[in-house]
């Protein structure tokens, strides 16, 4: 969901003797070079190279006085490998047939041998999304082999986007040949700002009768992925908005105040009497008002919500309208917010609508007001702390989508001054969600039989709450009985597939248990996976008891800081009962200890440490992970933590 693409912010440019920018003929002409020379760039080493990446965004007056915006690509890229070419054999043009007019649109193959190949008309082709009903244009090129360099360019005449647009210029594979240029009338001021060490975008001083913005790079250096990272947050971009029209004095035009207000005006409007009776008989069934506090409230309220109303990821007047969404059981984006809303005032719950955007795609920039750091919906409650997920079926809350977490938001509040009801915008920082209340814990309890050591019993209770629970707990009364069978062996088995389950019992596997209990599973089986003769000894793989381990490797130095999903937490215990004619030859194997400590505080830690009283082996493992972001320079640390659990999983413990 694009917030920014759904609420149109309420803005009227006055035109008074404007200039229009004179580019526009020049655009329209454009075309690449007769004879190209990229071959100078080809590296074989590399299965891809941009060898060309132009991008031109036109603000224009129309005949009628109308802003629109003429937006050019130009790209081209060298192909060295198979899997590049299946990539590249079709490339779509990001065009709303609703809201944009295709100008020009061309294509090509250069072979490697120089040979051109220009791509006519009937390899411009035509999909159609099914669910939306969008059409797409795309090439289909044909000719390409390895070595071949695929060019091509459009021009598209669209509705202005302004608001706040976010450009990536880095990626995974080097890039020559950088352009970027944005022209407007001279009474539109853009503003810019660059990220992750890009260049600034520059005004050009020479333009006198037009604005004209420009940033161009010979070569932009590849940024390969790296694991737990958030890759495309990490590249180079740019962002650039309208900032005011000198002619008509309109400030802050993309200001969070005009948008907290257009949003305050979409949402907040005077129900009728009959949305007012439709709401009440809604909150009736959802029985929320029976609950004892108001976080047990909300929480019913949002698991009726959740389960009677289907989410869907486009918009239109019918899934935004209140009553229709009663009606219909169905909502877009807009429409299950709007139906929280109205809700929660006819309840009368203090809370404020929060809009963020993906930690893992862009840092929300609390200093740089633009739209497209509002892309999700969060709802706020004040009294309680806590933050609600109205279009994530899987979460409840208290565990907002963690990609939302531990990043920065705009906050929309209601004020009431002088009895005139408004809307104020503040950022705040949306904090992660507790390590201890995203955990994995484990009890397992074993006597081993001496006649049978393959006969010995295994008692395994695993519970997970949190976000550790999110892709299970809240989707079990929505699974077909196979399904939901072979779930809860896989969340026992997962320790070992050649487990075979004799008894099992499942504890609170309802999504009204999310977040308030934990989803548990108890269950019995042999031991005959985890142990072995060893002439007269006993072999005991007691680390494989806690399951497959990560274990991570860097052969070359990191260069991405880490970004953690969520914080989490990990507790397991084993008690093993060993014969009483054995010992345990290397009981210290099990004692590991690793941690990274701040502020006498640690925030990664790792201990695995045993008791042996009488005949029974005790062993407990704690490990927790307090930190979000790690940067390069804590990586060996991390990695060590990490290991840690890996090396336990290698323990053998022998038995004499």
């Amino acid at each position: 969901m694009k917030l920014m693409k759904n609420i149109a912010i309420i803005l009227l440019i006055i035109i008074t003797n404007h200039v229009k920018a004179q580019n526009l003929d020049e655009l329209k002409d454009y075309t690449w070079d007769s004879i190209p020379n990229y071959q100078q760039y080809q590296d074989e080493n590399e299965d891809l190279i941009a060898v060309r990446d132009k991008i031109v965004a036109d603000f224009e007056y129309d005949e009628n006085d109308k802003l629109v915006e003429y937006f050019l690509e130009h790209e081209a890229y060298i192909l060295n490998s198979d899997e590049k070419i299946e990539d590249f054999n079709k490339i779509y043009i990001p065009m709303n047939s609703s809201s944009s007019q295709l100008v020009e649109m061309k294509a090509r193959v250069i072979q490697k041998n120089g040979d051109i190949i220009v791509l006519d008309k009937s390899k411009v082709l035509t999909s159609k999304d099914e669910q939306t009903n969008r059409e797409y244009k795309y090439y289909a090129f044909e000719g390409i082999e390895k070595g071949s360099t695929i060019e091509y360019y459009y021009l598209l005449k669209k509705s202005p986007s302004y608001s706040g647009t976010k450009l990536t210029v880095q990626t995974g594979n080097t890039k020559y040949n950088f352009s970027f240029e944005l022209y407007s009338p001279n009474n539109l001021v853009f503003k810019f700002k660059s990220y992750n060490k890009l260049p600034e975008v520059e005004l050009d001083t020479n333009a006198s009768e037009y604005y004209h913005w420009q940033l161009s790079m010979d070569k932009i250096d590849k940024l390969e992925e790296e694991s737990e990272s958030a890759y495309n947050a990490d590249k180079m971009y740019f962002v650039y908005k309208l900032d005011k029209n000198t002619y008509s004095r309109n400030y802050d035009i993309s200001s969070y105040s005009t948008i907290a207000n257009n949003l305050y005006t979409f949402y907040y409007t005077e129900k009728t009497k009959s949305q007012k009776k439709e709401l009440q008989k809604l909150i009736k069934a959802s029985n929320c008002k029976i609950a004892r506090d108001k976080a047990s409230l909300i929480r019913a309220l949002e698991d009726y919500i959740k389960l009677t109303f289907y989410v869907v990821d486009f918009e239109n007047d019918e899934l935004r309208d209140v009553s229709k969404v009663i009606t219909n059981k169905i909502a877009s984006h807009q429409g299950i917010v709007n139906l929280y809303i109205s809700l929660l005032n006819e309840l009368e719950i203090e809370h404020q609508v929060v809009l963020t955007c993906d930690r893992f795609n862009t840092k929300f920039d609390k200093d740089f007001e633009s739209g497209n750091f509002l892309t999700d919906y969060l709802i706020y409650f004040p009294e309680i702390k806590s933050f609600l997920s109205p279009t994530d079926i899987g979460s409840r809350l208290g565990y907002p989508p963690y990609e939302l977490t531990n990043n920065y938001g705009m906050f929309v509040k209601e004020v009431n001054i002088n009895n005139i009801k408004a809307a104020v915008a503040k950022i705040n920082f949306i904090p992660p969600v507790d390590y201890k209340k995203s955990y994995d814990e484990m009890k397992v309890d074993i006597t081993i039989d001496e006649n049978d050591i393959y006969k010995s019993m295994v008692n395994f209770e695993r519970s997970t709450g949190g976000y550790y629970a999110i892709n299970i707990q809240p989707y079990m009364n929505l699974f077909k009985e196979e399904n939901k069978k072979e779930l809860i062996d896989e969340f026992v088995k997962f320790i070992d597939e050649d487990v075979v389950i004799l008894e099992k019992k499942v504890f609170n596997d309802d999504a009204k248990y999310f977040g308030i209990e934990p989803f548990k599973v108890v269950s019995k089986f042999e031991l005959s996976p985890f142990i072995e003769n060893a002439g007269d000894n006993i072999i005991l793989k007691v680390g494989n008891l806690i399951g497959p381990q990560v274990e991570m490797y860097q052969e070359k130095k990191r260069v991405l800081p880490i970004e953690n999903q969520f914080k989490r937490n990990y507790h397991r215990v084993i008690n093993i009962t060993i014969p009483e004619k054995y010992k345990i030859k290397n009981p210290d194997d099990l004692n590991i200890h690793n941690e990274y400590v701040k502020d006498d505080k640690p925030l990664l830690y790792f201990k695995s440490s045993y008791t042996l009283k009488d005949n029974v082996l005790s062993i407990t493992v704690d490990e927790y992970y307090d930190m979000i972001e790690i940067e390069p320079e804590l990586y060996d640390t991390y990695r060590k933590i990490i290991n840690s659990a890996a090396d336990f999983n290698k323990i053998s413990l022998i038995l004499e």
